[in-house]
């Protein structure tokens, strides 16, 4: 899954951008003319909750939305059929729109991803509300449309989607390809989620404090080093085993604990309710909570002149040369894997 093209509108000092990248791009130009503008931009893309300012709109226009959109094409598998509501020709686009609100007096600003998809427009109304009355309203009106008859009468307004869906898979012809007007799978978190699964982004700024790596959580630092071990580290047969078995012996010992209090409960309970509601009962359930083991965390130290430490603590040319290393390394690391792909048979 790689990146074809990106599109940008109204971001920072782009007003609107198409560039297509190769398997290496480098952006060369003088100071002013937008290039960290479009590494940001890639940015806001990856991050679901990215911090926007006035100055990151376009002219600082607040009326005009932020529009990211990345094409990706070599797609697998697994991400066409994650993805196949939005694949067209081979090639997944997906849009993340940065809109405030007008009515607001203060900077209130939505986030949301969408992919392209064919959809039928006179929908169209019906995805962009979001209260739940007014929706099954529009719903309503449409079904008394003789074209529309086929679609099911609802009680919940998260009834409506499927029924839509369905009738578009049942009308091929009526399609048109849009926007999707319904957030990509849709909530924000999960669609970037779908998406983080299949690409990685690193975002390096031209000036990064790399003391602040010790302190933080997350870390350009850290999470190229931790992705570039665990391309490394197989599966081991043994600890799987005793992570089920763990969570197996968990559960045992939980039900040991809650079967006969909840029956106790339930059957007191039930007696209670008897004398209220002559023919009900009340049945208490449980469920066990998950077993989680902490992950493997990793570090590094650096060595120049003789001197061992952590990254912040030597010369910040060796602090780049050592962050590029790394990146090198992974790239390296998934070519001589996609090569092994090919070759397996």
């Amino acid at each position: 899954m790689k990146i074809k093209e990106i599109s940008i509108k109204n971001f920072k000092g782009i007003e609107d951008l198409t560039l297509k990248l190769n398997d290496f791009t480098v952006l060369i130009g003088k100071n002013g003319v937008g290039k960290s503008s479009v590494l940001h931009a890639l940015n806001f893309f990856k991050e679901s909750s990215y911090k926007l300012k006035v100055e990151d709109f376009y002219n600082r226009k607040l009326d005009r939305k932020i529009k990211v959109s990345i094409t990706f094409n070599e797609l697998n598998s697994e991400v066409q059929l994650t993805f196949k509501h939005y694949i067209q020709n081979d090639e997944l686009k997906v849009i993340k729109i940065a809109r405030n609100d007008q009515d607001s007096e203060n900077l209130n600003i939505t986030q949301t991803y969408h992919g392209q998809a064919y959809v039928h427009p006179p929908f169209n109304e019906i995805r962009k509300q979001d209260k739940a009355t007014p929706k099954r309203n529009l719903y309503n009106d449409l079904r008394e449309d003789n074209k529309y008859s086929s679609l099911e009468s609802v009680s919940k307004a998260d009834d409506i989607e499927p029924n839509l869906k369905a009738w578009e898979d049942s009308h091929p012809n009526e399609l048109e390809l849009l926007v999707d007007e319904n957030q990509l799978f849709g909530w924000k978190g999960v669609g970037a989620g779908r998406l983080n699964k299949y690409v990685t982004f690193f975002f390096v700024p031209a000036v990064h404090e790399y003391s602040k790596e010790e302190t933080e959580k997350s870390s350009y630092l850290k999470e190229i080093l931790d992705l570039t071990i665990r391309k490394r580290i197989e599966v081991i047969p043994e600890l799987e085993d005793l992570k089920q078995n763990t969570a197996s012996e968990y559960q045992k010992i939980i039900e040991y604990q809650n079967k006969p209090i909840v029956e106790e409960l339930s059957n007191d309970l039930s007696k209670m309710l008897e004398i209220l509601s002559p023919g009900c009962s009340i049945s208490v359930d449980y469920q066990p909570g998950e077993v989680n083991f902490l992950e493997t965390t990793y570090g590094t130290i650096l060595e120049e002149f003789g001197f061992k430490g952590p990254i912040s603590s030597v010369g910040h040319g060796v602090q780049r040369t050592s962050f590029f290393t790394l990146l090198r390394y992974l790239g390296e690391q998934q070519v001589i894997s996609r090569i092994d792909d090919n070759t397996n048979f």
